[in-house]
């Protein structure tokens, strides 16, 4: 069974399955997602890393990463960091994702993050830390309203 801790009041979702540290929750703007305090791994569902898509290209299609067929991969089998179920792993634009079906959780090891967003935008982004990308487009100025 996982174990969730607090932390100055912060909630530790998990364990990162990459590293073993901690995975912090964090809230940016309505998006939530847990990113590992050492390997800057971004674990996220697929509807929160839609609205990052939306943010960054209003005109953006959702995207399922939920429909797509698992791989084979060379990379070893990763346990969700929630459930502990192993994750499949999928490829979308020369990205290697690890998702969690049980979970809806969509795994982006580091620098995965704006690799992926490079090739599904119109926006151009270069690849970057998880962190970098988080505070570079995840920034009020992307989340401002057209009043």
């Amino acid at each position: 069974m996982l174990q969730y801790k607090k932390i100055r009041g912060e909630v530790i979702l998990a364990i990162c399955v990459k590293c073993g540290k901690e995975l912090r929750s964090c809230d940016y703007h309505g998006i939530k997602f847990s990113i590992c305090s050492n390997c800057n791994t971004v674990v996220i569902t697929n509807e929160n890393l839609n609205l990052i898509a939306q943010a960054l290209d209003k005109s953006a299609q959702p995207m399922d990463l939920f429909s797509r067929n698992a791989i084979e991969s060379q990379e070893s089998v990763r346990k969700c960091s929630v459930c502990g179920n192993d994750m499949d792993k999928i490829v979308y634009n020369d990205v290697l994702i690890d998702r969690c079906h049980k979970c809806n959780l969509l795994l982006f090891d580091n620098g995965e993050l704006s690799k992926y967003f490079s090739k599904n935008c119109k926006l151009p982004i270069e690849v970057m830390s998880n962190v970098m990308f988080i505070r570079t487009y995840c920034s009020n100025a992307n989340y401002e309203t057209d009043a």
